[in-house]
């Protein structure tokens, strides 16, 4: 446990912020209400989806059979795999976790949660021990990247679908599949938590050691509907249109393609491992600035993105697990926000001064997180297009750890890239803290980006950050200066690098027309 820090402990700035923070969680906040099951009366056709299903459900009834809200993840299982225990193990997690079986009606032209009953699930094996080893690759690399790419039907379910495939008598894949309306990216983890827990008790022949939940998602949807009204929203409501007001810029990068009128959702992504040696000058910085580490590198994405756009006004999304009651923390579901990151660079601050600005601003929003993004959304009225996300067109994220794979009795497990990926964003900055360094995952739309721009956006980011530990009183216009100096750097090595290649072809047209005409060698300048 932590020590309890006192206030006069707290250096000035500290304060201050502490002061900040709770008069705005006070100005906006209500008496807690204790969320308890719905009520046992309540009609089944009048079942509520939670504000961030309701805009997942609308955004699939405007594009029938997308992908956009597919989410993935694989495993490689290596030793003897007990697929009884994983099939009680999988049936498990859905009798106790309700939203993994719920369909989607519609009563009255409103949508409605639909809780079907548990059954069992069978996982009949799909098997490729017959096939070469490249072969088996190619095919597990194929079935993956065709399970990312297959729309679900909300009316009809299921919701979950997972794959198993045979690799050899010790050698096993698990694909799984979730429609982002009954998952988030922090429920996977928890997913496969309780796959830890329960296929160990089960291979032991022992019952499931997982007390039932206190409450279920329906009754978290039932809850906020019923607590986000009045005063209560009218005080996030006035903070996010103020946050919100005015004109709201387009981020257009450069070097972008032109934006497809149908997008497709493909896209890819890039890694960086930035150095224990930079991730801790970085953590540093945000000591002394009194800041998050957050903060740092959500004003470093900020630069970066001005610079690559020519726009000073940057929207940037960012997601948050709203899971700030004891009582969600063990339920699977959707309970992601989208929080928008409105930052202001105008005026050639110093960094110093950005962070600072950042500082304010992500202090703001959070004391403000509890309003629904889809509520934002129809308080703002932004400008609505099918081909691209209403708001912001880029995220950034940070996590404090990567995510660790089930701990299976008698199997080593090991995460699986999936053959494919998805992209709700033009582009995705996913920072992750590994302790030894900085992790930096750039995930971005293939319709609109080349592998060679992300590459280049990446270095950019390094460089960046690099400058600003080394000195934090470096003004925007000097940052952008030094990006540039590098691009002219890089240009003119390519440009050399093109050079010497036409000079090297110009040496070997010359040695073949010598070998075919001796007698003129004598004249030929090598």
């Amino acid at each position: 446990m932590m020590p309890a820090i006192k206030i006069e402990d707290l250096s000035p700035k500290q304060r201050t912020l502490l002061e900040l923070r709770l008069k705005q969680k006070g100005s906006a906040a209500a008496p807690h209400q204790q969320l308890k099951p719905r009520p046992e009366d309540l009609d089944a056709g009048a079942l509520p989806l939670s504000f961030a299903q309701q805009g997942l459900w609308f955004l699939d009834q405007l594009t029938q059979g997308s992908i956009m809200y597919n989410i993935s993840t694989g495993v490689s299982l290596t030793g003897r795999l007990n697929r009884l225990a994983l099939e009680q193990t999988l049936s498990e997690i859905v009798r106790r976790h309700e939203v993994l079986r719920t369909t989607y009606a519609t009563v009255d032209g409103q949508p409605v949660q639909v809780i079907n009953e548990a059954s069992f699930i069978s996982l009949l094996p799909i098997d490729l021990s017959e096939l070469t080893e490249p072969e088996r690759k190619a095919e597990v690399r194929r079935r993956a990247s065709e399970e990312v790419h297959r729309p679900f039907d909300l009316r009809r379910g299921p919701l979950l679908r997972v794959v198993l495939l045979k690799l050899g008598a010790e050698e096993h894949v698990v694909l799984f599949t979730l429609h982002h309306i009954v998952c988030d990216g922090w429920t996977i983890p928890k997913l496969l938590g309780e796959v830890t827990v329960l296929y160990g008790a089960f291979s032991r022949g022992e019952p499931s050691p997982l007390k039932d939940l206190p409450v279920q998602y329906a009754d978290y949807a039932y809850w906020q509907r019923q607590w986000l009204q009045g005063e209560m929203k009218e005080a996030h409501v006035s903070y996010w249109r103020k946050h919100l007001r005015g004109p709201l810029p387009t981020l257009h990068l450069r070097n972008a393609r032109a934006r497809p009128s149908v997008p497709s959702y493909r896209g890819a992504s890039q890694v960086r491992l930035l150095s224990s040696a930079l991730c801790d000058e970085v953590k540093e910085l945000s000591r002394r600035e009194e800041v998050t580490l957050y903060m740092t590198l959500l004003a470093a994405f900020n630069v970066l993105l001005s610079y690559h756009s020519g726009q000073q006004d940057i929207l940037v999304g960012t997601p948050f697990a709203d899971r700030g009651r004891i009582e969600l923390e063990e339920l699977i579901g959707c309970f992601l926000n989208t929080l928008v990151m409105r930052s202001d660079l105008s005026g050639n601050p110093t960094f110093r001064e950005l962070l600072c600005r950042v500082r304010e601003m992500t202090l703001n929003v959070h004391a403000h997180q509890e309003l629904p993004f889809e509520m934002i959304v129809d308080e703002v009225q932004p400008v609505r297009s099918l081909n691209q996300n209403p708001l912001f067109q880029v995220s950034f994220t940070l996590e404090n750890a990567a995510p660790t794979a089930p701990q299976l009795p008698g199997l080593t497990v090991k995460f699986l890239g999936v053959g494919g990926t998805t992209v709700q964003f033009d582009l995705v900055l996913h920072m992750v803290d590994m302790g030894h360094g900085l992790l930096a995952v750039m995930q971005y739309s293939t319709d609109l980006f080349e592998g060679a721009n992300i590459a280049r956006l990446l270095d950019h980011y390094e460089i960046l950050l690099r400058e600003v530990v080394a000195r934090p009183d470096i003004t925007l216009d000097q940052l952008n200066q030094a990006l540039a100096h590098t691009d002219s750097r890089q240009k003119l090595a390519r440009e050399k690098e093109v050079e010497e290649a036409s000079l090297h072809k110009l040496r070997k047209a010359k040695r073949r027309a010598i070998i075919a005409t001796p007698r003129l060698a004598e004249n030929v300048d090598l």
